[in-house]
C-alpha cells in the first residue's frame, strides 16, 4: 500500500510486539496500523491495538454465524444419530 508517516504510540501498539520499542520499531520500519486520528495540524495517529480488536471482533462474528449454521460438525443430533447404547 501506500507509504505514510505517522505517530504510533506505546499505548497503540499490539500486545505481541510489546518490548524494546527500537528493537521491534526501527526507523523506517513497515508496519500494519489503522488510522485512527488526524489533528488540525495533520499529524497522523495510529493504531494496531484497534486493527487487532477489530480483526479479532471479525474473527468472532465469523465463528458465531458458523455455529449458528450448526458448525462443520453439523448438530447435536447428526453426530450421535448412529451411536448404539448398550
Amino acid at each position: 500500500g501506500p507509504k505514510m508517516k505517522g505517530f504510533l504510540p506505546v499505548e497503540e501498539i499490539r500486545v505481541s510486539e510489546k518490548g524494546d520499542i527500537k528493537k521491534r520499531f526501527p526507523r523506517g520500519r513497515e508496519v500494519q496500523v489503522e488510522i485512527i486520528s488526524i489533528d488540525e495540524k495533520g499529524r497522523i495517529r495510529l493504531s494496531q491495538r484497534v486493527m487487532e480488536e477489530r480483526e479479532d471482533r471479525e474473527d468472532y462474528k465469523k465463528f458465531l454465524e458458523k455455529e449458528e449454521k450448526g458448525g462443520e460438525l453439523g448438530t447435536l443430533g447428526d453426530l450421535f444419530k448412529n451411536l448404539k447404547l448398550k
